[in-house]
């Protein structure tokens, strides 16, 4: 059970306290916030005292103690016992959203071996958060449920290389349509390519005759149809795709 001691201390020997390398990175852009905050708020570590554990490894209060570095002002903190890295980003997601690159960090830095695959994935496409998911995890939808469980470290990427193998081609379509990193773009795009008549080269033979069958969308559905559009033109009727023979629900098996 977690317990607090509720006795603050105060100290300006900031070597004191250790940095937990599974914590968010310190951003330099916060620093600066909490510095002009502090410099009219004279007790501001009377309301908001530093939290760390037993090591005296900072979890919560970190971008504080940057902060009294510059001013050169001593800190208050007080020491959670048996505190986890999961209450630790629970509580600091509460107070200060983490970003999606604070989550990455965190379990990267645990060994979490499924986050080094979404980062070298994203950073090489550059889609976000939701379109990652879906491609890393070979599914068509995207939930509140599936971020919760990315935040929570239970990310599970079953379809790394299929995932690549999709960004690839969509990295070929971007010259023709400038949207096609959208979500909507991305989840229809996987979805019409996983038919059993779908031929990429033929795809983009049919995409370079017509880039302007490819329209903007602004739902998943009018993106299939637009792609239909592209694919079906000129197509022997049994060779067609038609978009009503795509479902959107379950997952990608490839």
């Amino acid at each position: 059970m977690t317990s607090v001691t509720t006795v603050i201390f105060e100290t300006k020997d900031y070597s004191f306290f250790k940095r937990n390398n599974t914590n968010r990175e310190i951003k330099p852009k916060r620093v600066t916030e909490l510095v002009e905050i502090m410099k009219v708020t004279p007790n501001f570590f009377e309301l908001s005292p530093i939290k760390c554990n037993e090591n005296n490894e900072i979890w919560d209060g970190q971008h504080r103690l940057e902060a009294a570095k510059l001013l050169d002002i001593p800190v208050r903190y007080y020491t959670v016992h048996d505190v986890t890295i999961d209450q630790v980003r629970e509580l600091n997601d509460y107070n200060s959203k983490w970003s999606t690159s604070d989550y990455i960090h965190s379990m990267i830095t645990e060994g979490n071996e499924n986050y080094r695959q979404y980062k070298i994935f994203q950073e090489a496409y550059g889609y976000d958060l939701s379109a990652c998911l879906m491609l890393l995890t070979g599914r068509f939808s995207h939930s509140r449920y599936t971020t919760e469980i990315f935040k929570t470290g239970n990310l599970v990427v079953t379809h790394f290389d299929d995932a690549v193998k999709v960004g690839s081609m969509i990295s070929q379509i971007e010259p023709f349509h400038k949207n096609a990193r959208n979500k909507h773009f991305i989840v229809a795009f996987n979805k019409v390519r996983t038919h059993r008549n779908f031929d990429f080269d033929l795809f983009m033979s049919k995409l370079q005759m017509n880039p302007k069958l490819l329209v903007r969308a602004s739902t998943t559905e009018m993106y299939v149809e637009s792609l239909c559009d592209v694919y079906n033109f000129k197509t022997r009727k049994n060779h067609r795709i038609e978009p009503h023979e795509l479902s959107f629900k379950g997952n990608n098996g490839k």
